[in-house]
């Protein structure tokens, strides 16, 4: 997958390395991956059964509970899929707040570079959204290492301005995000 970016101490990305983000909800996407969809489809995590209708597959009927039943049933599993993650990450004049090593912002996005580093490695996709009171940048989601390059490099390049109104912000964001998305939001939330 590449270097990790300076955001990311090497002790730390040894540590992450073993951790996984799991949705705590059904996601619908379009690859496989590590959470459950809403969708159902082949897999090793058997469900349920359900009735077989004119046109199902037949190699997917159960043919132990037909010899036990005398009917048709088609058995369904769980399909994983992936979860397009949106970073949000609040860059208004409150996060310059810090000490000279390390500001409120400066954690934030290097909070940020070790989640997207991690929903990365799981094939998950990735975007980034900094705002203050308005949607300075925005990249959407994917999934490739040089998509997570350019993440690392915008968040290396935030600088904390601009009042704060994450409020205002995230209404923007949640009208330019696909649906489904996971949202993150990393912010000291010093707003009504």
């Amino acid at each position: 997958m590449g270097e990790p970016h300076h955001l990311l101490d090497p002790a730390v990305v040894a540590q992450i390395d073993r951790l996984e983000l799991l949705a705590r909800s059904l996601v619908d996407g379009f690859l496989r991956g590590l959470h459950f969809s809403a969708r159902r489809g082949s897999s090793t995590e058997f469900v349920e059964h359900r009735a077989y209708a004119a046109g199902d597959d037949i190699r997917r009927m159960d043919w132990r509970t037909y010899g036990k039943t005398d009917r048709f049933y088609i058995k369904q599993y769980e399909d994983e899929t992936n979860v397009r993650a949106i970073l949000i990450v609040d860059a208004s004049g409150s996060m310059a707040f810090g000490s000279r090593e390390i500001s409120k912002l400066r954690y934030a996005c290097a909070l940020a570079a070790a989640v997207g580093y991690i929903l990365l490695r799981q094939r998950d996709s990735v975007g980034l959204c900094l705002l203050d009171s308005t949607v300075r940048r925005f990249i959407p989601p994917r999934g490739t290492a040089e998509h997570l390059s350019g993440i690392f490099a915008t968040l290396d390049r935030a600088v904390a301005a601009g009042t704060t109104a994450i409020g205002a912000g995230l209404h923007r964001i949640a009208e330019m995000i696909p649906e489904g998305s996971l949202a993150i939001v990393v912010s000291d939330l010093l707003d009504d």
